[in-house]
């Protein structure tokens, strides 16, 4: 069995990175295969690739999943809509595992910009109020736009894959709620 993992850091930038680490190393035990596909200019540490068979930033998705002929898609850390088009599209089975609000919440971390608290509402149009839809960007006046419609296509992709898999109860709601 193959897996290819698909994280946009190649590195133990958070805990659930210290989770794919540790269950590819199980797996190997097991004789699963496991290849990491990472974002192009991502974090990388020499430990955290060392412990795939393989590792290769994510250049041309399609023609590296065609040439890796993977029996399962993990999907760990991924946000970018076009990527995960390309993924959902390629025929073998495919899990998603969200541990993160990224995927609900344009602030990415559901509190709120003013008092810090808990943002329990769903995806909406309150959102806007929250600021979040205000990105860091690369280009000369340093500020990018979120929307809501990305958030909402990534949702919409996500319900493609043959799995979903989460990380708390909590997270188990967020889901269901979005």
């Amino acid at each position: 069995m193959h897996v290819v993992w698909i994280n946009e850091d190649a590195d133990f930038t958070g805990g659930c990175e210290s989770y794919i680490y540790q269950s590819v190393g199980l797996l190997a035990e097991k004789n699963i295969k496991s290849t990491l596909m990472y974002k192009v200019g991502s974090p990388k540490s020499a430990e955290f690739l060392n412990q795939f068979e393989q590792a290769f930033p994510m250049v041309d998705i399609e023609s590296q999943l065609v040439q890796l002929q993977p029996d399962i898609i993990y999907v760990h850390s991924l946000n970018d809509i076009e990527t995960l088009k390309r993924i959902v599209a390629f025929p073998c089975q495919k899990i998603r595992f969200f541990h993160d609000q990224r995927a609900f919440c344009l602030r990415d971390h559901k509190y709120t910009t003013i008092g810090k608290k808990p943002c329990a509402k769903k995806l909406g149009l309150d959102c806007y109020s929250c600021l979040g839809f205000l990105k860091p960007s690369s280009m000369p006046w340093k500020v990018g736009l979120r929307t809501l419609g990305e958030l909402k296509a990534s949702l919409k992709l996500n319900q493609q894959f043959d799995r979903v898999l989460v990380g708390s109860n909590y997270m188990a709601e967020q889901l269901k709620m979005h």
